[in-house]
């Protein structure tokens, strides 16, 4: 999770910034979406109601 967060810094305001390719930063954040959206869902998958 700490790397997904330093790449969500680290890539679109770093690497990317001189990008030739135009498609490159909304391409990153689609696949940081689809990341993100992973890690929350093996999050949740742990959870148990014990009530």
């Amino acid at each position: 999770m700490a790397i997904t967060v330093l790449a969500g810094i680290a890539v679109p305001y770093g690497v990317l910034t001189d990008s030739a390719m135009t498609m490159a930063v909304p391409l990153f954040w689609f696949l940081f979406g689809i990341v993100v959206i992973v890690l929350i869902v093996i999050g949740v998958a742990r959870w148990r109601d014990d009530a």
